[in-house]
């Protein structure tokens, strides 16, 4: 009864029908978004927390804008006052991973082409010691590695290349400079360190299939100090304050006129946060007027749906039709409309869900996820806009008299 009575109603009045879809898709998408938007802004701030052993207020991203030849020289100077330390992400061809076939296979490789290529994090002392590795086989980088000048650097592989590596082994990078690395240890490969790019935006990367070593003497000299000019420089200092650190820093940059900016983890993160706000704000207006108009749209097209089939509810009421069972048709073609208009908007944020996370992974960058979370409010919502749309349709169907509505004696 109740699907002849929707499919029928529908059937006539198939434009108000459309909009009231269209309406509760497009509010269901945007409160959803809100939400995504919402968990995004703290997002940063717990994946920090969570995977390193970081002080946000007294980590200070070191910042010299420019690519001036005394960014070295200052550097090193600022490294007598407190630890500042850099690092940089380098994609190394090892000679002895050439064609190595566990190492193909481990890393789904193309065997044609750059099937040696590794990616290495190298660190150097100060930020390596806020490095929370753990070391499952063999050892650790210590004290001595960072100042000895060897032919064979130090280097520690994730556990992901015990199969395919052995400590004590010795492995070559050709390029610009001829390095050779001795396996010193294996790490536990559930760990994370600072993106290679802005740490506003980009994820934290993975060290899970990496190597992590030292520069060497000769990388030093180079170009290692000035290699990251714009964001891996960091100032490490519980005992100074950020004014002093600013205090300090501007003092020695009296000597060079760098154009150089200090802010700690945590100012970074507010940035972001301050910065999404206004947009978050805007889509939450938004929302409301959509839900507003959501709302109303419903109402209407069922208020339009009595008086269209007035007659008809009367001769039924006649015949000792209820009206509850009335309600219960209006309130039947009310959420099968929602539950249309939840269905489009699942498929279509989880669409864009798996091309927002393909996204990601490939970049690295943070782009809101569609969550459980997500799925659970777009119910709730359902159930509240079904609610507010059916007070007018419910209270016109209480004023409903036969007798009005067939022409004829109760």
């Amino acid at each position: 009864m109740y699907l002849g009575y929707i499919k029928s109603s529908i059937r006539n009045k198939k434009l108000f029908t459309l909009l009231s879809i269209v309406q509760i898709t497009i509010t269901m998408v945007l409160v959803i978004d809100v939400l995504i938007n919402l968990s995004t802004i703290n997002y940063k701030e717990r994946e920090f927390k969570n995977n390193l052993n970081v002080d946000l207020n007294n980590t200070y991203e070191f910042i010299i804008y420019g690519n001036d030849a005394g960014s070295s020289d200052l550097k090193k100077k600022l490294s007598s006052y407190f630890d500042i330390g850099s690092y940089e992400y380098y994609h190394s061809n090892i000679e002895e991973f050439k064609n190595n076939e566990k190492f193909i296979e481990k890393f789904k490789l193309d065997k044609e082409s750059n099937n040696n290529e590794v990616q290495i994090l190298k660190i150097d002392k100060n930020l390596f010691n806020i490095l929370d590795i753990n070391i499952i086989d063999g050892r650790s980088l210590n004290e001595e590695d960072f100042n000895l000048d060897n032919d064979n650097i130090p280097i520690i592989f994730s556990e992901e290349y015990k199969d395919i590596v052995n400590i004590g082994d010795v492995v070559t990078y050709e390029g610009i400079l001829t390095q050779r690395y001795k396996v010193v240890g294996f790490y536990n490969k559930n760990i994370k360190w600072f993106p290679s790019n802005d740490i506003q935006f980009f994820a934290l990367e993975d060290l899970g299939k990496m190597g992590i070593t030292i520069p060497s003497k000769k990388e030093k000299e180079v170009n290692f100090y000035g290699l990251a000019i714009n964001n891996s420089t960091y100032i490490t200092s519980d005992k100074l304050n950020k004014s002093e650190i600013q205090n300090i820093v501007d003092d020695v940059n009296k000597d060079y006129g760098l154009n150089i900016e200090i802010l700690s983890i945590k100012d970074i993160l507010n940035r972001f946060k301050q910065g999404i706000y206004p947009f978050i704000l805007q889509k939450v207006f938004f929302s409301i007027f959509m839900l507003v108009s959501s709302c109303l749209g419903l109402a209407s097209n069922m208020s339009f749906t009595i008086i269209n089939r007035k007659k008809e509810f009367g001769i039924r009421l006649a015949n000792g039709f209820r009206k509850k069972d009335i309600k219960l048709l209006v309130i039947s073609e009310m959420l099968l409309l929602s539950l249309i208009s939840t269905i489009i908007a699942m498929i279509f944020k989880f669409t864009e869900f798996y091309k927002n996370r393909q996204f990601s992974i490939a970049e690295k960058i943070i782009v809101p996820q569609f969550s459980i979370i997500d799925f659970v409010v777009a119910i709730v919502l359902v159930v509240i806009i079904i609610v507010i749309s059916s007070i007018i349709p419910l209270r016109n169907i209480d004023k409903l008299q036969p007798k009005e509505m067939i022409g004829t004696i109760e």
